[in-house]
């Protein structure tokens, strides 16, 4: 009688457990998702929420871009939208074809079978303008002799403005693709020797710009964009220098002159680095989020690594599908560094979160 009663206990337990997570999906999102369906984006613009959807089939090999608005008082649909879909040919590879960096959340994918996430090439990226109003939606095509992007924009009603694409240049490697207050697009790559270049494509025109940043004695990853209302940009970057991480890097760009205004170097005090190098767990320090503000830096950084036996993550990978293998592995993610400098790159405050996660 003890064990039927404590066996009932976890049936019990059990169905509580799928009914609030249940109820947390549905409270989530106004509508079911679907097989193979995954919500890539989900903003609030005023009093509705944006939200969009990526269908994916890997036996018909088709992918879908799908936007759906609803209230954010009564949750009640208010728009369904299909935005672009597109039959998904073969990977193909040739020497010195333009790459794309590779993301931690895409490194973690890389290795966990999912019917929940995109793979690589059935992926879309969605970005907004400053001001909301210009939606860029995105996705790579990897089918070519040469890497290309697919880009449609839209306004803020889902109504599409243009649909294009655009190259990415043999040996550059791209770290993502924005759009600008005034609806242009940048793509923001880095080459062999680790310069950066921000390309600026105006697609009424179809003119393009080009603002070039040298090669620095440190590596530079984990990249964040803050764009300005006067045709300027903050770009800031992690600095590493042999694997180990050294400061920050940013840089203010002017679209319009096409120049590097002002670049700074943010450095760690010695006291953090003591700090960071006496907490357990390995990993490279991802940028997170990124504010300037008048005469202040604000970051917000995260130490993360994936242990496994046969696989070992690089921060500097770019999306490659034949990594896409399911292995064991255990995600890992560490302290956070919460770091504000002003202008002169002297520390204002720094704040060690310690904290490791293993899932």
């Amino acid at each position: 009688m003890q064990l039927n009663n404590r066996f009932t206990k976890i049936l019990v337990l059990l169905f509580l457990a799928v009914a609030v997570q249940t109820f947390a999906q549905k409270q989530e999102y106004p509508f079911p998702l679907q097989a193979q369906e995954q919500v890539i984006s989900n903003t609030l613009i005023s009093s509705k929420h944006l939200a969009f959807l990526v269908k994916f089939d890997l036996k018909q090999k088709y992918t879908r871009l799908k936007a759906v608005a609803y209230s954010s008082q009564n949750r009640q649909k208010l728009q369904e939208i299909t935005i672009d879909s597109s039959l998904i040919n073969p990977w193909q590879n040739y020497p010195g074809k333009g790459t794309v960096r590779q993301t931690f959340e895409n490194a973690v994918l890389s290795g966990r079978r999912s019917d929940t996430q995109a793979p690589l090439e059935y992926q879309y990226q969605v970005n907004y303008s400053p001001d909301n109003k210009t939606i860029l939606c995105y996705r790579y095509d990897y089918s070519q002799p040469d890497l290309y992007v697919h880009c449609i924009l839209l306004n803020a009603e889902l109504q599409v403005l243009q649909t294009f694409n655009l190259p990415i240049d043999e040996s550059k490697t791209n770290h993502g693709i924005f759009v600008t207050h005034s609806g242009n697009v940048c793509l923001l790559n880095t080459d062999a020797a680790d310069g950066i270049e921000l390309l600026q494509y105006e697609p009424a025109s179809g003119n393009a710009s080009l603002i070039e940043i040298s090669a620095s004695s440190t590596r530079r990853n984990s990249f964040k964009l803050v764009f300005l209302p006067d045709h300027r940009l903050y770009l800031a970057a992690v600095s590493e220098s042999n694997g180990s991480f050294t400061g920050l890097l940013c840089y203010r760009l002017n679209l319009k002159t096409n120049r590097v205004e002002e670049s700074y170097f943010f450095p760690l005090s010695k006291e953090t680095l003591t700090t960071i190098q006496g907490l357990p767990g390995k990993g490279r320090y991802d940028l997170l989020a990124f504010s300037p503000q008048e005469n202040r830096f604000s970051f917000e950084l995260q130490k993360r690594n994936i242990a496994a036996t046969d696989y070992v993550y690089d921060a500097y990978a770019v999306n490659d599908l034949q990594q896409w293998n399911p292995r064991k592995m255990q995600v890992q993610t560490g302290e956070k560094l919460l770091l504000t400098y002003n202008a002169e790159s002297k520390v204002v405050s720094e704040k060690v979160v310690e904290g490791m996660e293993t899932y």
